[in-house]
């Protein structure tokens, strides 16, 4: 469905919930890939006035579909007096597709009367208006019994940008007990970056609970910037909890503060992999002028921190740490070579191709993903030759990496190989997204061959690639599948590969088809 059908069938829902004893609403149709009909202005005049609450709900709906602003002023007299909450709700919601702002204190007093039976679709009119006069009617939601109305009371405020309400908001928090609520404060108080809740975030967190209340604090004291969280986040970084470690990653990059980097690089010698890879992030995501020298030390010391010492050097392109990474590469005892091998793509010299090449053609291992990773990434000339043979081996996730680095390099040198690996059920779709890389008839002669004879995901995924190629010449083709193939996805896939080339965003294959009709 399109947006505003989609916006229609929404809105139909909220009416159909509010309307209660007062019988269901008319039905609305909404075939697919079909836009309703708009009716005329006039018509829309005479629904908003109807005695029938449900005919003037559709008025309502109608008024929005149309972008009629001319009926604004009846809009607002339904949304303060219509006595049906299921007109008042549709026409808030219309009210705010139409950014009429005089709409926003009339809903926040309708939301502060707590008699509406859908709370949730004036919190979200307010959201759509962006306007902050509506704030302090949806303050009361963040401690609904409701887990999803409170997540839309925050995702609204964060839209009005409701900075004047965090202290209040605190004061809330403050005098919560509810766990699951608390992580509804640490969410909205770090949308609007509401510094003077640190010490609150800090008690969340440090209560010893491993719960999605102290995940909520995590991210909001990223969001604040809390260098005094720093301690507390690198410890989280260490511990078993998963979900913090994930989301203490972003909130020590969010922060930025070199304070972090000594407590990641203890993290470095850790007995997980991915503690000490979450570490490596973290350090060279953040710029320190200690960091090169303190992760080429490591990395020179064979252990099980060079995968993430060389990832920090990767990224941060330390450019005299080159000729150390290839050396510990070519140690076959090493662990995490395939890392090691993608810290040269990072690094981004294409003089590490020889050794890349060399790592590629070894007869097992990690380390041939990693290297032929960076190959691709590099784009060496010297790299396709054997990007080709290793997509032709018996390996079929270095076949996978392989393809993915050819497509890169977007050679019609590369087409007898992958249209070879079109024929292959598992990889047809690497290859595809490869091809769709390549300049030239050839290329585009075998997206199309594969689209009109394959089924499914890789006939859906070549009629993208076409898409993404804007190519005029894929125009026919395009509308032949739009006329042969009955399935809806198919078709979808069709009309938006179609707007990709042409710009036109018709919506309807009939709409397609006189567009076509009329070019020729």
């Amino acid at each position: 469905m399109c947006a505003t059908t989609v916006f229609r069938f929404r809105v139909a829902l909220i009416v159909f919930a509010l309307a209660g004893a007062c019988g269901p609403p008319r039905p609305i149709d909404l075939p697919e890939n079909k836009e309703p009909p708009v009716p005329p202005l006039s018509e829309v005049m005479a629904g908003l006035k109807s005695a029938v609450w449900s005919e003037r709900s559709e008025a309502v709906l109608a008024a929005g579909h149309g972008h009629y602003k001319e009926t604004i002023p009846l809009l607002l007299s339904l949304l303060s007096s219509d006595p049906n909450p299921a007109v008042r709700s549709t026409a808030a919601l219309v009210l705010a597709d139409l950014g009429e702002q005089r709409a926003a204190a009339p809903i926040a007093q309708l939301l502060a009367s707590s008699s509406e039976a859908n709370a949730e679709s004036l919190i979200e009119a307010l959201a759509r208006l962006k306007n902050p006069v509506g704030a302090y009617a949806v303050l009361p939601y963040l401690k609904s019994s409701s887990n999803q109305t409170r997540l839309v009371a925050v995702s609204a405020l964060g839209e009005m940008n409701a900075r004047s309400a965090s202290g209040e908001i605190l004061a809330m928090a403050m005098q919560n007990q509810d766990r699951e609520v608390a992580r509804t404060y640490a969410m909205v108080l770090g949308k609007l970056g509401a510094v003077q809740s640190e010490s609150y975030l800090l008690s969340i967190l440090r209560s010893s609970k491993d719960d999605p209340a102290s995940a909520a604090a995590i991210n909001a004291l990223g969001s604040i910037k809390s260098v005094q969280a720093i301690p507390d986040l690198v410890k989280v970084m260490g511990s078993s909890y998963a979900k913090g470690r994930e989301n203490a990653v972003p909130a020590l990059i969010a922060i930025g503060s070199p304070l972090a980097i000594p407590g990641c690089f203890l993290l470095l010698e850790n007995d997980s992999s991915e503690i000490r890879y979450a570490a490596s992030e973290v350090i060279y995501s953040i710029p320190s002028p200690s960091t090169a020298p303190q992760a080429l030390a490591l990395l020179k010391k064979k252990s099980r921190s060079a995968g993430p010492a060389s990832m920090i050097l990767g990224h941060i392109h330390y450019k005299a740490a080159r000729e150390t990474i290839e050396q510990v590469l070519q140690d076959k005892s090493m662990s995490d070579r395939e890392n090691i091998a993608k810290s040269l793509g990072w690094m981004g010299e294409s003089a590490s191709s020889t050794v890349l090449i060399s790592v590629l053609k070894e007869k097992d291992g990690e380390g041939r993903y990693g290297a032929a990773w960076s190959l691709g990434v590099l784009r060496t000339p010297d790299g396709l030759g054997p990007l080709l043979e290793a997509a032709d081996s018996g390996d079929r996730k270095l076949r996978q990496v392989a393809i993915e680095a050819i497509g890169s390099y977007g050679s019609s040198d590369s087409l007898p190989v992958l249209s070879k690996l079109l024929k292959d059920s598992v990889l047809s779709i690497y290859a595809v997204d490869a091809i769709s890389n390549i300049k030239g008839e050839e290329a585009r002669k075998l997206l199309t061959d594969h689209a009109k004879n394959q089924t499914g995901g890789t006939r859906k995924a070549a009629i993208m690639a076409l898409g993404r190629r804007k190519e005029e010449a894929s125009v026919p083709f395009l509308i032949q599948m739009l006329r042969e193939d009955g399935t809806g996805e198919i078709q979808q896939s069709c009309m938006n590969a179609l707007t990709e080339i042409t710009g036109e965003r018709f919506r309807t294959r009939g709409n397609w088809f006189d567009w076509f009709e009329k070019r020729q």
